[in-house]
């Protein structure tokens, strides 16, 4: 039996109108997604990065509904300044 680990990628998006309670909200919503295997939300920047197997663009807006915030676009990594 031959056994593959899904390769996971790390996506960026940039999400308007976060507070620690709307971030709280959006990160449960995002759990329920089986291909996530890590997020991290930077609420000053308004930064999300997640770490997953496939882009999940359409689920983080759909929780971005379910929170009350506004997606605003997908960032590609060689675009964003640490």
């Amino acid at each position: 039996m031959i056994c593959c680990m899904a390769r996971h990628k790390t996506f960026y998006y940039l999400v308007d109108n976060m507070n620690p309670e709307r971030v709280e909200t959006m990160k449960k919503a995002l759990r329920t997604v089986p291909d996530i295997e890590s997020i991290t939300i930077k609420t000053s920047q308004g930064m999300v990065e997640i770490i997953a197997s496939r882009d999940v663009e359409d689920s983080l807006k759909i929780a971005c509904d379910v929170a009350g915030t506004t997606f605003r676009t997908k960032v590609k990594k060689g675009k964003i300044r640490i």
